[in-house]
């Protein structure tokens, strides 16, 4: 077969798929996210993305029976032909339904499969397959692609397919006829049939429609059914090799004793996998992107089982060395006339010198990668005197400017570019061995050594003249030179075991040694520390060159040695010889650290007996000259990487960078250029590995799978390149996750064990630090928290190399690695104390906040509305950035939340309202995001600036001038993300009073807002509404910026340079002026002086350097310096008052300032009117104070406001902290966390690091993990996900703020309501009306989810003939409603639990899934019930439903169990254990029918119908002997019964949230984050409650309360109803979106309360006494539930009413 020059596959074989070598080097990346999906919907179905209701609606049209049309027929003669055909087709059916039922029975008895391939049944399975592909069609025309698969009747083909495969004849029979089918089908032999079978639904987006086409799907369904089926062989057959490697199983030997059967099963699974690539590569099918989507999906299931199987069976199958079919690329150089007798290299001029000693010519070549020239040709002609003596070798200097021929006694010398050479005859002895100088040793002299018998000759050579040195060794007889490789050292090797070291710089002699046997040969280390003697069948002996310059023998390798060499490369003290035997090269690591030398083996490889050894690509190959063969290995792991075999014997070969191995064999008239480079090399790791890990080594030579080799090669490059199209996409959200086809590659790169491939540059194995490669970073942590998680999942230890920042490892911490000692309980209940309890664990303890000044508008809390000393504020412990601005407070957790309070007009504190808050609240459209810098002005309308983790930036307050960024000078009240700053990476922002500043990651500075007096730096006084980078600074990278009243300072990122602009009064610019300025201006005074940071006030500026000292100029009475020391406030001045202190950190408010010294000490200045400087008084203070009250409070941080001021005690957090490394130690254990009250709490710190480290990678690569139902059964396809305790452990920032996230970006923002919906709820006389929940559901599941997704009323109920306006309380009373007809089973949608029906176990009064609601309108209603769900997360209404915990297991994607079914049913649990150990009460055969009423293999489903447990179960009797199996399938059943209405609910639930998120989520999260907590918490109600007309003193609201207390919970559900319409209150306080109000009205004395539900509002008339109070107030909750009595809204909507829209 032909090859094409840069590939290693048949050019047939790439034409008959479609393909070219120039294809497959250059892979284009799959075009699927090119429509937005925010909410991953696509990723739950990659064949059939669209989650349309037409699946469920569409009914097809019914075909008349045969028979009815037989009838039909006019003629008589057609009615005979036609009812034979009748006849014809029901002897078809018969003989169809006998073959399915003989299916069956292989469920039951699967050791039948066998006898029933007998009678032709498995040849008859492609048939069968078709037939039943096409009825599913027939009747669901719209069914997809994944729902084939969940058919009862696809199911049995599976499950005999799975059978057959344990008999090799029938696996290989399969395996045979799908690989047929996909390579015809790839190389378009039947191309009608098979095109188009898959294809994209145009979108491009992953939303990919699987046309079910009988003729054309049933191929891919047949060998996805065989894929599976092969595959779970594979892993029954390494489950008994487990059990045969501990003698455990008599039918694992049996299995054992045929390894030829299993070699046999493993090359299919080869077959079965390079047809599978086939078809994804293929010009006839690649087009589709589902094909090579599912292309991926089936190597994903295959090659990780080849990779398990090659290591299971290790010890019985060939172990052939690794060899990639890399041909390689050879060029020979024009050829000679006569046979070449030598050649050398010149690597610094690429030159290439060959001799002919019998034509008597020398020619000197130069090579380029792409070409070969000749330079020059010199004809050999030796003087009268030396004629007939023969020239026999050539060598050419290092510089390549000479080359040396040697005959004889003659020395030929030739300058590469002077066609006359110079002729020299050293001795009348021959030249034994001549060497020039490896490097150049001073001077312009080149420098070469050569040795007769007995004398030795070092001289320098300038063409015309040459100084000879020789030293004769009377008695010794010299065999071998060897310069060290920078000629420091010149070593020559005597006849006797002496050798002698030379100076290589001055030629004398430095040291004589005896060594204990003759040397032959000599090798140099790379620094020219060590020299190794070779010693032939006498070993080797390594010796250490001395700082004396003496040899020290510090080595022996006591076995035969012929050939040795040090590796190029070393790390250190790190080195690596590696020396051949007989037919073995062993690599040694060797290291010298401490002055020892410890040698350890790292591989052996068995080798024939090489001529040459030598390294190259930088120590990474090895290359090996046995024979007439040319073998490399790879010195990573010591593999075979190729080889290449010439006609005859080599002669020799040499390496040249760049270029390859040039090579020359005996006789022959010309040399060989082999191409290699490091990059090649890198290539083929790829392919190394793969073949590697697959065990198929030994298949490369005999049945190459030439498209699985073609996929390993082209792996790297195809999903480099699709990381890289994605990336961009995912960056800017507009798709939720990574494409599933990326999700696959990564799964089957780190199963192929790839990943240390890419993130390390490639290094020798004895090397051990790795270098990273930045660009593949996300891969990294990826594999991590693979391996991480699936580690956990499996209960196995983590390694000690995990790498957790901070985790210190120790005898004391080494227990918290080892995942058995600790139960998913204890793991949960660390998790929940820090989640619970975070100020425990700070660092440096809890933190501690106190504050001062003003805080009449609860900016400083509830407790405390005016302070002149610090105060502390315990409800602020949780802050780690404190942020103040214009009479509000915000601060950042550790966690990147974000709390606020304080005056809310403009809608400052981003609540979506104007309303003051005196309670820190969150501002939830940050709650997906983890803030780590933010910024507030401190006058003017108030406005606000946050910074994300990923360099984002939110901006809301008041938008005047532009100043939020949007483009508009519109207010946001709500944080709203700022467009034009995507793509930037955002380190830090400052908010002025009327402009605003950004500093991005590479140094750009961007300016929006209010342009007057230059405040902008942008050459002008125009406004901003856009951010526009300053371009003045363009050369500069700017730090940091700080934005005043009207003038703006920046720092340079080194400190060393400050520039500013805007207004110039009072020389607050400090330039020495007041004049103003347009376009930065660098401060002259502190250019280089070090500055940390650069703070603008009003009209003051102050700077603070990297040495704590404190500059400040502008307005005099703000700069801290006494009157005394002021001498030019335009200039920047030293605050005198700090000049013994070292300040470390500072803030300005509006016009005072805060500093903290480096000992604790906080000192203020400025302005004092609301006692902001917290010194006890509000009188005007000269200079700068101390304020000793916070002495000795451990503050480390200050910030000031308008008016009030703040200090903390949290530690400043490092840039590069992540949430492993600031953990504080907590001084004891909660008593409520009991699982780990003995634990030591530094083990318990060292736990939390581990799993917080976990938390962070999972939480870096999210977008990455894949997750597929299907594939369940396939143990390695399992992803640890599925693992509880994996999720329980995983931080609650993992587990919601990416939901959250996304949520918060699909919300639709400025409508208060969605569509609007009508509701009849009366009833009359003639006619009740429909369930609430039929009414609703029937018109949402026709709009479009898109109308649904907002932050309140999702949509808007019109009671028809009720006096209610919904303004939100009506929304909330429906829902109320639905979900009471639910539990009441007015729909049929839930059922109640077995174990509530029969009143026995645990969940009695919870709810389970209908599994008989089936019909088209009951997945309608399935459907709407995601929606419902997904409406209360993003609402934040919880929903009062009781639902089992089966079913928000299977929400969460969580398999379910035996366990988890006996939660709902443990009499069925106890039936089934009963049934399958009933030999053990003493039943046998004859008895069991006496005991056992069931007969047939069909059980009672969950709610009581009686139903098959396999498909034709009503037909299968349950024996004695397959009572197991019974037990075994009815469990089955029960886990699966209720699947496709959990796959509607999901539907409906991904078209309102991210559904794929909820893989992150344990079921006890998703509850409470749906259903809020079952209790009503009066803890939280008082912290959400506020008051009107009254205040927390009124004798009203204090009995109010105590009422509260006696009531039940009960009674205080009903409370909720009545004042809100809902009956829960969400789990987190966070998510409570409005206040509870309390007011009093001046109704009549002693009356009944009222409410309204819109405004969650509770009106109380006054009341005589308590008792009276409690009495009216039980009534109105549980006897005044109607909406509006008073019919005012009645009326209303009865004027306004129109013909089309009747009130009834």
């Amino acid at each position: 077969m032909t090859q094409s020059p840069n590939s290693p596959y048949p050019e047939p074989f790439l034409r008959s798929f479609g393909m070219n070598v120039k294809r497959s080097t250059s892979p284009e990346p799959l075009q699927i996210l090119e429509s937005p999906d925010p909410l991953g919907e696509a990723s739950l179905d990659p064949f059939s993305g669209d989650s349309n209701v037409e699946v469920y609606q569409t009914t097809p049209e019914r075909t008349p029976a045969l028979c009815e049309q037989a009838i039909a027929i006019k003629l008589d003669d057609d009615k005979i032909k036609a009812m034979q055909r009748v006849i014809e087709t029901a002897q078809v059916l018969a003989a169809r339904e006998i073959i399915g039922h003989m299916m069956n029975l292989v469920l039951i008895y699967p050791e039948q499969a066998s006898a029933l391939c007998k009678f032709g049944i498995v040849d008859s399975l492609q048939p069968l397959l078709h037939h039943t592909v096409y009825q599913l069609q027939l009747n669901n025309p719209n069914i997809k692609y994944r729902q084939l698969f969940e058919q009862p009747s696809i199911k049995s083909i599976y499950n005999i397919t799975k059978e057959c495969c344990q008999d090799t004849q029938l696996f290989s029979g399969l395996v045979d006829t799908a690989v047929a089918e996909l390579l015809s089908a790839s190389s378009g032999t039947n191309v009608n049939i098979l095109e188009s079978c898959m294809r994209n639904s145009g979108s491009g987006n992953g939303d990919i429609t699987m046309e079910i086409n009988a003729k054309r799907a049933v191929s891919f369904v047949f060998c996805e059914i065989i894929c599976k089926a092969v595959t779970i062989e594979l892993a029954r057959l390494n489950t008994l090799s487990a059990c045969f490697g501990r003698g455990e199983s008599s039918k694992a030997k049996e299995n054992f004793s045929d390894p030829e059967s299993i070699e046999k099963k493993i090359d299919g699974v080869v077959r079965l996998s390079d047809a599978v690539t086939a078809a994804g590569y293929s010009k006839y099918l690649a087009g589709s992107t589902a094909i090579k989507y599912w292309s991926l999906h089936m190597l994903n299931l295959l090659l990780p089982s080849l990779k398990l199987t090659s290591c299971n069976y290790s010890s019985i199958l060939p172990k052939d060395q690794i060899k990639i079919p890399y041909p390689i690329s050879l060029t020979n150089i024009d050829p000679s006339n006569s046979p070449i007798t030598s050649f050398d290299i010149n690597t610094a001029k690429n030159f290439v010198a060959i001799l002919c000693s019998s034509d008597m010519f020398v020619k000197i070549w130069s090579i380029t990668p792409n070409k070969y020239r000749r330079v020059a040709i010199q004809e050999y002609a030796p003087s009268e005197g030396d004629a007939g003596k023969v020239g026999s070798f050539i060598s050419l200097s290092c510089g390549g400017e000479y080359a040396a021929v040697v005959a004889g006694t003659v020395i030929i010398l030739y300058r590469c570019d002077v066609s006359q050479p110079t002729q020299m005859e050293l001795s009348k002895n021959p030249i034994v061995s001549w060497e020039w100088s490896p490097a150049d040793c001073g001077g312009d002299k080149t420098f070469f050594a050569a040795i007769t018998e007995s004398q030795l000759y070092i001289g320098s050579v300038d063409f015309n003249v040459t100084n000879l040195v020789h030293t004769t060794l009377d008695g010794t007889k010299l065999t071998r030179i060897g310069w060290s490789r920078n000629a420091k050292y010149l070593v020559a090797l005597t006849s006797s075991p002496e050798v002698i070291l030379l100076s290589g710089q001055s030629q004398c002699i430095l040291h004589v040694v005896s060594l204990p046997e003759v040397s032959s040969d000599v090798a140099w280390s790379a620094d020219e520390v060590f020299v190794a003697f070779i010693a032939g069948n006498h070993g080797c002996f390594i010796a250490k060159v001395t700082s004396e310059s003496k040899l020290k023998i510090i080595y022996r390798i006591n076995e035969s040695v012929h050939k040795g060499c040090w590796s190029s490369s070393k790390e250190g003290d790190s080195y690596s010889f590696v020396y051949c035997t007989e037919d073995t090269i062993h690599t040694l690591a060797i290291s010298t650290k401490h002055e020892t030398f410890d040698v350890q083996v790292q591989y052996t490889i068995s080798c024939g007996k090489p001529q040459q050894l030598f390294f190259i690509c930088n120590g990474l190959v090895l290359v090996c000259v046995i024979g007439n063969t040319v073998v490399l290995y790879s010195m990573e792991n010591g593999w075979l990487i190729q080889s290449h075999k010439f006609h005859t014997t080599i002669s020799h070969v040499r390496w040249m960078d760049g270029i390859g191995l040039i090579a020359h064999v005996a006789g022959a008239k010309d040399v060989s250029i082999m191409r290699y480079s490091v990059e090649l090399y890198e290539k083929q790791r790829t392919v190394l590995q793969g073949i590697n890990v697959l065990g198929i080594s030994h298949l490369i030579s005999t049945s190459p799978p030439h498209a699985l080799l073609l996929f390993l090669k082209r792996f790297q490059k195809t999903f480099s390149e699709q990381y890289k199209y994605e990336r961009p996409k995912i960056s800017c959200y507009d798709s939720l996750t990574y494409s599933p086809y990326l999700q696959l590659l990564c799964s089957l790169c780190c199963r192929l064990d790839l990943t240390p491939l890419y993130i390390h540059t490639p290094r020798p194995s004895h090397i051990t630090t790795k270098a990273q490669r930045p660009e593949w970073a996300w891969l990294n942590s990826y594999d991590r928290a693979l391996r991480l998680s699936s580690t956990l999942a499996a209960g196995k230890p983590f390694t000690e190399d995990i790498q957790a920042p901070g985790f210190i490892m120790d005898p004391n911490t080494k227990r918290s690695l080892d995942n058995s000692s600790w139960n998913e309980e204890a793991d949960r209940e660390i998790m929940r104390w820090i989640t619970e309890y975070p100020q425990h664990w700070q660092e440096g303890g809890q933190c501690e906040v106190y504050l001062c000044g003003d805080g009449r508008h609860g900016q400083m809390g509830e407790s405390n509305r005016f302070s002149l000393t610090p105060f502390h504020q315990p409800d602020f412990s949780e802050a780690q950035l404190t942020i103040l601005g214009n009479n509000c407070t915000f601060i950042v957790t550790k966690h990147g939340a974000v709390y606020g309070c304080g005056e809310g007009s403009y809608g400052r504190l981003g609540q979506g309202n104007s309303d003051d808050l005196h309670t820190l609240t969150a501002i939830s459209a940050l709650q997906g995001y983890v803030i780590t810098y933010m910024s507030t002005s401190r006058g003017s309308d108030g406005h606000s600036l946050a910074v994300t983790e990923n360099g984002e930036v939110f901006s809301w307050g008041d938008g005047d001038y532009g100043k939020l960024g949007h483009g508009n000078s519109e207010r946001q009240r709500r944080p709203r993300l700022i467009q034009a700053l995507q793509g930037e990476e955002v380190t830090q922002v400052s908010c002025g009073f009327k402009h605003t500043g950004v500093v991005t990651s590479d140094g750009k500075l961007y300016m929006f807002g209010n342009g007057d007096y230059g405040r902008l730096g942008l050459s002008s006084t125009s406004n901003k509404k856009m951010p526009e980078q300053v371009l003045h600074l363009n050369n500069f990278k700017i730090g940091q910026v700080s934005c005043g009243l009207n003038h703006t300072l920046c720092v340079s990122e080194d400190g060393q340079r400050v520039w500013s602009f805007g207004d110039g009064d009072y020389g607050k610019l400090g330039l020495g002026s007041t004049v103003g300025k347009c376009n930065p201006t660098e401060i002259e005074a502190l250019r280089g002086i070090g500055v940390k940071t650069a703070l603008a006030g009003t009209q003051f500026s102050v700077v603070l350097t990297v040495s704590g000292k404190v500059y400040s100029f502008g307005q005099e009475r703000m700069l801290g310096i006494p009157e005394q020391y002021a001498t030019n406030s335009t200039i920047p001045q030293l605050v005198p008052d700090l000049d013994g202190e070292n300040i470390i950190s500072i803030d300005v408010g509006a016009e005072h300032v805060v500093a903290l010294s480096k000992t604790g000490k906080v000192f203020t200045w400025g302005m004092n009117n609301e006692g902001q400087l917290g010194v006890g008084h509000t009188n005007p203070v000269q200079g700068v104070v101390h304020v000793a009250a916070l002495d000795n409070q451990g503050v480390n941080q200050v910030a000031a406001g308008k008016s009030h001021t703040a200090f903390w005690t949290a530690a400043v957090k490092s840039p590069c902290a992540t949430s492993s490394t600031q953990l504080g130690t907590p001084s004891q254990i909660p008593s409520e966390y009991r699982k780990i009250q003995h634990v030591d709490i530094k083990l318990i710190r060292a736990r939390l690091q581990i799993l917080s480290h976990f938390s962070d990678l999972i939480y870096s690569s999210w977008r990455l993990l894949s997750y597929d139902p299907r594939f369940r059964e396939v143990n390695w396809l399992d992803h640890p996900l599925n693992s509880l305790h994996v999720r329980s452990v995983l931080a609650p920032r993992v587990q919601m703020l990416p939901s959250m996230r996304a949520i918060g970006r699909t919300m639709i923002q400025g409508r208060t309501y969605g569509p609007q919906i009508t509701v009849h709820r009366l009833s009359t006389p003639d006619k009740s009306p429909q369930p609430i929940y039929s009414q609703i559901s029937e018109q949402v599941i026709k709009l479009p989810p898109g109308d649904l997704r907002l932050p309140s009323r999702a949509w808007k109920i019109k009671l028809i003939g009720e006096g209610a306006d919904d303004a939100g309380g009506v929304f909330d009373d429906t829902i109320t409603e639905m979900c009471q007809e639910l539990e009441k089973e007015v729909i049929p949608l839930l059922s109640k639990t077995p174990n509530g029906v029969s009143s026995v176990g645990y969940n009695k009064d919870k709810f389970v899934i209908n599994p008989s609601s089936v019909t088209p309108e009951n997945l309608q209603q399935y459907m709407f019930l995601g929606i419902l769900i997904g409406v209360a997360i993003r609402t934040r209404k919880p929903l009062d439903i009781h639902l089992a915990p089966t079913v928000w297991k299977q929400l969460v994607s969580l398999p379910l169990t035996g366990f988890d079914i006996e939660t709902i049913d443990s009499l069925f649990i106890s039936s089934i254990k009963g049934l399958s150990n009933i030999d053990k009460q003493g039943v046998n055969e004859e008895s069991f029918h006496n005991v056992i009423p069931i007969e047939r293999f069909h059980i009672q489903s969950s709610n009581g119908t009686l139903e098959p447990i396999v498909p034709g179960g009503n037909s299968i009797r349950l024996t004695f002997k397959n009572r197991k199996l019974f037990s075994h399938h009815a469990l089955q059943f029960r886990i699966n019964e209720s699947n496709l209405q959990i796959g509607a609910i999901l539907d409906g639930l991904a078209s309102i949230i991210p559904v794929p998120l909820l893989r992150f989520m344990t079921p006890d999260a998703l509850e409470h984050w749906v259903c809020g907590k079952p209790e009503i918490d009066l803890n939280l109600l008082q912290k959400i409650v506020r008051y009107r007309d009254m205040d927390r003193q009124h004798y009203l609201v204090q009995w109010f309360w105590r009422i509260m207390e006696r009531f039940s919970n009960d009674d205080r559900v009903a409370l909720m109803r009545f004042v809100s319409g809902r009956s829960r209150l969400p789990a987190d306080i966070a998510d409570v979106s409005q206040r509870f109000q309390v007011m009093k009205t001046d109704k009549c004395k002693d009356g009944l309360p009222t409410s309204q539900t819109c405004f969650f509002q509770l009106r109380l008339p006054d009341y005589s006494t308590e008792s009276i109070m409690e009495e009216k107030l039980r009534y109105a909750i549980h006897n005044c539930r109607s909406i509006d009595m008073d019919n005012y809204m009645l009326a209303r909507n009865i004027e306004n009413s129109t013909l089309d829209d009747p009130i009834i």
